[in-house]
């Protein structure tokens, strides 16, 4: 079942190898630059979606991570618990997760994905060559979609799945 949920990066093979390389001489490369530019911006971010939390205190659960890769943890069994309407049932069947994911890839054109191992994180792992701007970005996607969360808006956040029409 390992092969299901994990995705080799390297595969063994001579071009993913050297590719490999590559990389290392590049995260290693004038004093590490890249790698204490991407530890700086990460605590940008996760400073952001720190804020988030305190912004949504019952929605966002936990951040944590390193550098780029952040991991927010989302409690979605609070609006299973809290209100009756589409959101609640989409998360009663494990949905609503996904669903979020969808909104912010088709409306706000953020690309994260669930974690493949617990079922209420979204990870977030933006490239290496990210910036503020990014952040920022992001950061306002994220309080897009717990705003319409919070309010049991099911109507915004499954209007991309019609033709982008507006539902309320």
């Amino acid at each position: 079942h390992f092969d299901l949920r994990h995705g080799s990066t390297f595969a063994g093979n001579t071009l993913a190898c050297r590719a490999a390389l590559a990389t290392i001489d590049e995260l290693t490369k004038d004093d590490q630059r890249l790698v204490r530019q991407v530890a700086t911006l990460g605590r940008r971010l996760q400073q952001q979606l720190r804020q988030l939390q305190s912004e949504y205190p019952l929605l966002v659960a936990d951040i944590r991570g390193r550098g780029l890769m952040i991991g927010v943890d989302l409690d979605l069994e609070h609006i299973a618990d809290t209100q009756t309407g589409m959101l609640a049932v989409m998360q009663q069947h494990g949905l609503l997760l996904y669903m979020a994911v969808s909104f912010l890839l088709n409306v706000e054109h953020i690309r994260i994905a669930p974690s493949f191992t617990n079922g209420t994180v979204l990870r977030i792992e933006p490239p290496l060559i990210a910036d503020e701007t990014l952040c920022d970005q992001l950061s306002e996607s994220l309080r897009r979609l717990l705003d319409i969360l919070q309010r049991g808006a099911a109507g915004e956040l499954l209007a991309h799945l019609m033709d982008g029409a507006s539902a309320p």
